[in-house]
């Protein structure tokens, strides 16, 4: 058994079942860079093997971060195919250092752009919902919101409470935290999103997956370099966060739900965008 076929019983027989995205995106890419790399059974695993994973995956134009992430879930499984009494104990292996960086975020104009260039576009993207509705919608919803995309998908129109203003009021249960979180939608937000309910009635869900989440992501990619951004959907997070501290200190952490200020400040706030985070003396 190789760990992409050990992989695929992992899910089948996890206790309380694994998110398709983070299979997907997560620990299947993983098992199939082992498999080319290394191409031995789970059976065999011991530390020569997962050092040679290691070292090939330092080999390979990634980043330092994504190279981790493989590491990392290439780890989880081994642990797993352990507990299943089918690879031998793990043991420790060559770590991958990810240097740690400030957060890097789009400025507001960026992000209006973005959204009123693929609002434009009026072409059939899935099921009768024009592109221009899907896209610009789910955008706009995630500048709003600042929640991260796995919430964004499973929101159900019925969900969100229409306040007199024309606003979006939403409460969501956050699946990584698993703790509820108020979001409020502009009234411009949710005049696309009814208008996008319009073009497919019959659906629960607003953003319906065209295929994978994979598939998903392949056309973010797309959708960003036409309008010249480098970036990915959590940008929208941050962009949000980072604007939200700008404004007044401490709303960037409420918005994004956290408890502790230093997340949302490591991991969320880009101080490029925040002048006043960026100590400067006296010119000479």
């Amino acid at each position: 058994m190789n760990l992409e076929q050990f992989a695929r019983f992992y899910f089948a027989n996890h206790p309380v079942g694994i998110r398709k995205s983070t299979q997907e995106c997560y620990y299947l890419p993983a098992a199939r860079l082992f498999d080319r790399a290394v191409n031995i059974p789970v059976d065999q695993f011991d530390k020569i093997a997962a050092n040679k994973f290691v070292d090939w995956l330092k080999s390979q134009q990634t980043s330092p971060k994504t190279q981790h992430g493989r590491r990392r879930a290439f780890g989880t499984l081994w642990i797993a195919a352990n507990e299943a009494g089918l690879a031998p104990d793990p043991v420790p292996f060559r770590r991958i250092v990810v240097p740690k960086k400030s957060p890097v975020a789009w400025d507001f104009e960026s992000v209006q752009r973005l959204v009123k260039a693929v609002q434009s576009d009026r072409s059939i993207w899935l099921n009768g919902i024009e592109f221009g509705t899907y896209w610009g919608s789910l955008f706009s919803a995630a500048w709003d919101s600042a929640l991260r995309l796995g919430d964004l998908l499973e929101i159900e129109y019925s969900w969100i409470i229409q306040d007199k203003d024309g606003s979006g009021l939403l409460r969501k249960v956050q699946a990584k935290t698993l703790k509820e979180h108020c979001v409020k939608l502009h009234p411009g937000t949710m005049r696309i999103i009814a208008d996008s309910m319009t073009q497919c009635r019959s659906r629960r869900l607003i953003w319906p997956l065209k295929t994978t989440r994979r598939r998903f992501y392949e056309h973010m990619q797309t959708i960003l370099k036409a309008n010249g951004l480098k970036g990915s959907f959590r940008y929208f997070r941050r962009s949000a966060i980072t604007f939200a501290e700008g404004q007044s200190p401490g709303s960037g952490q409420h918005m994004a739900g956290h408890q502790d200020a230093r997340t949302t400040r490591e991991s969320y706030i880009d101080p490029m965008l925040l002048p006043k985070s960026v100590v400067t003396v006296r010119t000479l």
